[in-house]
């Protein structure tokens, strides 16, 4: 690909995966520029998806990507959300406060943490929640105060490390994990204030 700022003088290349995905030449300039999303949200009265993308190309879902997507009227009216896979972790407070989400259709399957607080309050949020079989940490409040919710499924066999508070109002609905666990997660840190909804 031909560059031609500041007489060809690269000064920086970022790269996801074998990808070149930004170059950035003399003087701070972008000579190349390719977003790449890690997730998907899907707006109250529209029917295409609008990605937001890795600004920091770090597989972590900050609330600054969000901003840097949506204004706060978008971010009001997101009702779906797709977490994408590349998506390491989903950070602190990403999307809290999202009180139209209503259905998270996949958390996407490479995601390890779930950070503090990062979908507290998605008050209309009802469809099950589905925990990947990679999620090694759910941090505290992370689902704290969404009272609609139906189900919480969880597919890790060994229980993820759990912050306090992360399934606190959250309609008393079962949490779902794998078949034959439902003891190991009872006495569980964390997990065992939620014993009487572990199925």
């Amino acid at each position: 690909m031909p560059v031609y700022a500041c007489n060809n003088e690269i000064t920086d290349v970022f790269y996801s995966g074998h990808t070149i995905v930004r170059i950035m030449g003399c003087n701070g300039s972008m000579v190349y520029n390719k977003e790449i999303p890690i997730a998907r949200v899907m707006l109250a009265g529209e029917s295409d998806w609008r990605n937001i993308a890795d600004d920091d190309f770090n597989s972590i879902l900050t609330r600054s990507d969000v901003e840097a997507s949506l204004t706060t009227a978008e971010f009001n009216n997101i009702v779906y959300l797709q977490i994408l896979n590349g998506c390491t972790e989903i950070g602190e407070n990403a999307f809290k406060g999202a009180t139209s989400l209503t259905k998270i259709t996949s958390l996407g399957y490479d995601v390890t943490t779930i950070g503090n607080a990062a979908f507290s309050g998605c008050t209309s949020l009802t469809d099950p929640v589905y925990i990947g079989c990679n999620v090694t940490k759910i941090n505290s409040n992370a689902f704290k105060d969404c009272p609609q919710l139906t189900r919480i499924n969880v597919c890790p066999d060994v229980p993820p490390a759990l912050g306090t508070g992360a399934f606190d109002n959250t309609n008393d609905c079962p949490i779902v994990v794998p078949s034959g666990k439902a003891s190991v997660y009872r006495y569980a840190s964390g997990w065992s204030n939620y014993a009487s909804r572990i199925q």
